[in-house]
């Protein structure tokens, strides 16, 4: 029976006796992998098996440490799950950024990455109460990693009922809910009273978890329940990231 990505990344943890952030270029020169960054046309990674051995190539337009971080452990994926044998993969800045991407290999490749740098049993251990963005901020530093991937784990590995949303231009790109939160996140245009909605029509953001009707972010839930929303933004890429979550009983009170 075949290992699930993660498993594959724990595996490759355990042989090479890793432990809490890695540097994730010595762990491919350990596997006998040679990693440059180059030009790279319509892609952002890329590895190549030639002749009995592999390279991973890093586009040039990888500026941020955390990206060029998950670029390789996503091609490291590639390398080391058994079913992905082709010679050469070539993945866009979409698909490796993509965690639902419609391409199987490729989501693969990032459930390895994210698991190889960021084990679920290690960031566990860190959440020691509600998820909140200061807890997803904390991990990332510790880590290496993106806040986008690190709050997707985040969210994955609490018991807490909490989502995270990525919004961009006005528009819910994605949703991430917790196995406890129990309401189904909105599609498409963001809702008028969503505070997320207020950074993509006058660039502003309350900078703390503001409370806000749920019905703005889900649909299928009470029309008086209440969710903290706590929103920051990447100027940069004009994208919001959210974290939704329930509020005390007290303060909802």
């Amino acid at each position: 029976m075949a290992l699930s990505p993660e498993q594959y990344a724990r595996e490759l943890r355990f042989k090479l006796a890793l432990q809490g952030p890695i540097d994730v270029v010595q762990v491919a020169s350990s596997l006998g992998i040679d990693v440059y960054e180059d030009e790279l046309d319509r892609c952002d990674g890329a590895l190549l098996r030639l002749d009995g051995r592999a390279l991973i190539l890093i586009s040039l337009k990888c500026t941020y440490d955390s990206r060029k971080r998950f670029t390789v452990a996503h091609e490291l994926g590639h390398f080391c799950i058994p079913s992905h044998n082709s010679r050469e993969f070539r993945c866009t800045e979409e698909e490796i950024s993509n965690y639902r991407s419609v391409r199987m290999r490729e989501r693969e490749a990032n459930e390895f990455a994210s698991e190889l740098l960021l084990p679920l049993s290690e960031l566990q251990k860190a959440l020691k109460g509600p998820p909140s963005m200061r807890v997803v901020r904390d991990l990332a530093e510790s880590y290496g990693t993106s806040m986008t991937a690190t709050a997707v784990k985040v969210v994955q590995g609490t018991c807490e009922p909490v989502a995270v949303v990525l919004s961009s231009k006005d528009r819910i790109e994605w949703a991430v809910r917790s196995r406890s939160f129990p309401f189904s996140v909105r599609r498409g245009i963001l809702h008028e009273h969503t505070y997320a909605i207020d950074y993509f029509t006058s660039g502003n953001l309350p900078g703390c978890t503001e409370q806000v009707l749920a019905s703005a972010w889900c649909t299928d839930s009470r029309r008086d329940q209440l969710l903290a929303e706590e929103s920051i933004p990447f100027h940069r890429l004009n994208m919001v990231l959210s974290l939704l979550s329930l509020p005390d009983q007290e303060e909802d009170y």
